[in-house]
């Protein structure tokens, strides 16, 4: 649509959109002009509640902003929210038993443990961050991709 009129919750919710036979997977709204702030909260509820993305996106000249809400079920696993990044592994030692003097967050003395040392001095790793390998070689190769 390239104006306000007729977005209504109910063509929003269509199961059958421009004859598509299709409903929306996605809205995207780019100005701002054409709602008001009241018609945004009540499209994205609409959207949240019918699994539809929702997505704003406004340029005012050289900034911009990006407003994105993809429903309740989407999940977000960096908690910092800053972006992925690619880093080096220098070395990787499997410990059968953990000694009482290494100390690993919610790793028991005597069980095993893999300590994973990344090639930057500052990785910006926290506890629980979701870390998937590549590019390994030989007996490590199996964890490519995981």
């Amino acid at each position: 649509l390239h104006d306000g009129d007729g977005i209504t919750d109910e063509y929003l919710q269509s199961d059958d959109v421009l004859n598509t036979a299709m409903p929306f997977s996605a809205v995207v709204v780019t100005d701002l002009a054409m709602l008001s702030k009241a018609d945004l909260f009540r499209i994205n509820e609409t959207c949240r509640s019918s699994n539809i993305a929702f997505v704003l996106a406004v340029n005012h000249g050289v900034t911009a902003s990006i407003f994105s809400d993809f429903g309740s079920n989407h999940e977000i696993l960096d908690l910092t929210g800053e972006p992925t990044q690619t880093l080096a592994v220098s070395n990787i030692e499997c410990i059968p038993a953990k000694p009482s003097l290494l100390k690993v967050s919610g790793v028991e003395d005597g069980k095993a443990v893999v300590i994973i040392t990344v090639a930057q001095s500052e990785h910006g790793l926290d506890d629980g961050d979701v870390v998937s390998f590549d590019d390994m070689k030989g007996d490590l190769a199996k964890l490519n991709g995981r």
